[in-house]
């Protein structure tokens, strides 16, 4: 194809002036006042030499004096139209500002309030973390002493001196025993007041069901050696086998604490510190 004709096409001179008069009034009252100039003009030099008396010029006057009222009444609704637009245009350009700044305030308002939301339930996530964690505390405090407590009641088995240190042991460590639960159900309270995740409460009551048994199973052995001196075997091992399933749980708990919240301050727990 030829790149001639790919070319734009430049307008024509009256198509150029058409254009600007539609595209500005202002130029269409001044080239009004110029033809209305040229005529006046015209008719003066052709019928200056032709020798018009007043009777003649006085007409012209008149045509003159109307045309150029005839222009400033133009040139004042013109004028007109103009405040009638900047007006408009004003107008528009205040509702337009208006409602950019009311949208910016909603967008405004909409982001603080994403960010309050997301501030307070990081925060409620934090304190279910928290919660957990203390749980998960308490009860790794409990099975050591569950284990130190069956090892215990083992070696009193058939001792028949109450004042024994293997007897003492095992009244000392149910003595204490007592004061570690009282904590580890403080921290299982919180935890089902706080802790709003649907798994994490599933494991927590699972763990407050089988340590619940637990005690009692440990309980019932401590009396059993300490007033019979004898012990069921098939009882300890299921003390150890639900001190087995405790632990297992402790890990299930820490699982759905991870996915709660991503962390969860295990080198607290091992370092034994709280």
């Amino acid at each position: 194809m030829n790149d001639d004709n790919d070319e734009p096409k430049k307008p024509l001179l009256y198509q150029r002036l058409w254009n600007k008069i539609q595209a500005s009034m202002g130029f269409s009252v001044f080239c009004a006042v110029l033809l209305v100039l040229l005529i006046s003009l015209w008719v003066i030099g052709n019928y200056w030499d032709e020798g018009w008396k007043a009777e003649q010029w006085g007409p012209v006057a008149s045509w003159v004096a109307s045309l150029a009222t005839f222009l400033a009444v133009g040139v004042a609704l013109y004028q007109t139209k103009l405040a009638r637009d900047d007006a408009a245009q004003a107008k528009l350009d205040a509702a337009v500002q208006i409602a950019n700044d009311e949208k910016r305030h909603t967008d405004q308002l909409a982001a603080a309030s994403d960010r309050l939301t997301s501030q307070l339930d990081a925060q409620r996530k934090s304190r279910q973390v928290e919660a957990l964690y203390h749980v998960y505390r308490d009860e790794q405090i409990l099975e050591s002493v569950y284990d130190a407590l069956i090892n215990a009641i083992g070696q009193a088995r058939r001792i028949n001196n109450p004042e024994h240190k293997l007897q003492k042991a095992v009244v000392t460590l149910i003595d204490g025993l007592r004061g570690d639960r009282a904590e580890y159900r403080a921290s299982m309270a919180e935890a089902n007041f706080v802790v709003s995740d649907f798994a994490s409460r599933e494991v927590l009551k699972e763990m407050q069901d089988k340590e619940h048994g637990l005690n009692d199973q440990i309980e019932a052995l401590a009396r059993e050696v300490t007033t019979t001196y004898q012990y069921d075997i098939d009882s300890v091992t299921s003390a150890q086998n639900s001190v087995s399933e405790l632990v297992d749980l402790r890990e299930t708990l820490i699982e759905t604490a991870r996915e709660l919240s991503g962390v969860i301050p295990l080198g607290r727990v091992e370092d034994g510190t709280a």
